[in-house]
């Protein structure tokens, strides 16, 4: 009798119990405030939560040393112009870009790419998320907006059936 092949979901577990999260290094950033006289009007800062609209892009090399899974999370948080409901100014906005780069060490056997890709977007960037939303809310505030704060993440891997 054939044995069954293991769930999606049993692999992904497998690929979690044979790494360790050794580094995560912050390697890009960048803050941009809109221009007020290109928008044209007058711009102010709230006292409020700006809203973020956050991208996140997950790449890794294609070929990943032995003993080891690296991962570059990037993320870009557009802060969205909402006018100030009292006076009908608009709020100062901008973008924000953070990148960060994790280093796993792995146990074993190097994962399939389209393991590493499930990897890299479920675990990584939920490894990488508190760092991404403390920087894009520090630069925001750096650059003189209101502060930027990233909803909390849940994970949402498939380890799960």
């Amino acid at each position: 009798m054939a044995t069954p092949s293991p769930s999606p979901s049993e692999v992904l577990r497998d690929l979690v119990g044979r790494t360790t999260l050794k580094a995560i290094d912050i390697v890009r950033v960048h803050a941009e405030r809109a221009d007020m006289f290109a928008i044209g009007g007058t711009l102010t800062v709230s006292a409020g939560h700006l809203a973020v609209l956050p991208q996140i892009e997950v790449a890794f090399p294609p070929e990943q040393a032995n003993g080891t899974l690296t991962f570059m999370v990037n993320l870009l948080a557009e802060l969205d112009p909402s006018p100030d409901r009292e006076s009908g100014e608009r709020q100062a906005f901008g973008t924000v870009a953070v990148s960060a780069r994790l280093l796993y060490s792995l146990q074993g056997a190097q994962p399939s790419a389209a393991l590493t890709h499930q990897f890299g977007r479920e675990l990584a960037v939920h490894h990488a998320w508190p760092f991404l939303r403390e920087r894009v809310n520090t630069l925001a505030q750096g650059i003189g907006l209101a502060p930027a704060l990233l909803p909390l993440r849940r994970i949402d891997a498939g380890l799960v059936d």
